[in-house]
């Protein structure tokens, strides 16, 4: 399993709530493995960014499929991880 070998450096997550996380470590019955540096890897940095980008209007024409909404009260931080 790379995890174990120390190959696998980033993990990330993603769900249906249009969110990018990273995943900083692997649990199993086999055992726990630490991922890269436990924390957001410059390719999840970078999908994040362009997502929370895209969701706040500010990269690419995507009107058809994000709106707006009135008093909005976002948690997004900027893409950060």
């Amino acid at each position: 399993m790379d995890a174990k070998t120390g190959k696998l450096t980033e993990v990330f997550a993603c769900g249906t709530a249009a969110a990018i996380t990273p995943v900083g470590e692997f649990k199993s019955r086999l055992g726990n493995w630490l991922i890269g540096e436990r924390g957001c890897g410059p390719t999840t940095g970078r999908l994040k960014s362009e997502l929370v980008g895209i969701q706040r209007g500010e990269i690419g024409s995507f009107g058809s499929w994000v709106r707006r909404l009135p008093n909005q009260n976002s948690q997004i931080r900027n893409g950060q991880c």
